[in-house]
């Protein structure tokens, strides 16, 4: 009898601590910022390195069309990943739905070899700005939410590379974006959230995606909800 009491209040006493500790955010502006693994998928591409790349190259009697292509590195593979981060806007019109502009800078590809003294080294960039659609469903302090938008995308290639004559070295074109994740409320303002988004591919342009973990602040008041107050 005595035990069951003990459980009793142990189980009162476990979930009363939890809910001390339970934040909602309630609908409002927010601003936020997401530090992110990126992946830029893109293909491998003729390199000019600058410097003769195989021994033929210092033969005299070499062939004028081989020594004419002696700085070109073939079909060289990128290094797609790296760090890159997102800034956001955003506004909640309710605890279900909200709307978002965000930009981001994605991690440049990069491709071997590196260029001695070269300032337009190999490498892609990719540059965005969003605008998300936002549906949240929020559970306590854990919101669960999904994203569907465009993204206005500019991407770059140096000159180094040496692309197809169908390929532009520098477009900007619209492409369909999502993103999933999941954020927890550290205090009735402020939130940690992780996700992962994808700009769907097109013409000149690989899927980018981008993995992040970040914070985000609501410019709001406490929140009574179904679990508050």
């Amino acid at each position: 009898m005595l035990g069951n009491k003990i459980k009793q209040f142990a189980i009162f006493a476990i979930f009363s601590m939890i809910a001390a500790n339970i934040f909602a955010i309630a609908p409002g502006a927010y601003v936020g910022v997401d530090f992110a693994q990126t992946d830029l998928n893109n293909l491998p591409f003729d390199v000019n390195s600058g410097t003769p790349q195989n021994a033929a190259c210092f033969n005299s009697e070499t062939d004028a069309e081989v020594r004419a292509n002696c700085n070109i590195a073939p079909n060289v593979e990128p290094n797609n990943t790296g760090t890159g981060y997102k800034l956001y806007l955003g506004t909640a019109f309710s605890e279900y739905a909200a709307a978002e502009i965000g930009a981001a800078m994605y991690a440049p590809s990069q491709y071997e070899p590196q260029i001695a003294g070269y300032t337009h080294q190999p490498q892609t960039r990719t540059y965005s700005i969003d605008l998300m659609g936002k549906g949240m469903y929020p559970f306590m302090s854990l919101n669960l939410f999904g994203k569907a938008g465009l993204a206005v995308v500019y991407k770059s290639s140096s000159e180094a590379l040496l692309l197809p004559e169908e390929l532009d070295r520098s477009s900007i074109q619209a492409r369909l974006k999502v993103a999933v994740g999941a954020s927890y409320s550290i205090t009735p303002k402020l939130a940690v959230n992780i996700s992962g988004s994808r700009i769907f591919e097109g013409h000149n342009f690989e899927q980018a995606d981008f993995y992040g973990i970040g914070f985000s602040y609501h410019f709001v008041s406490l929140y009574c909800g179904q679990f508050l107050c």
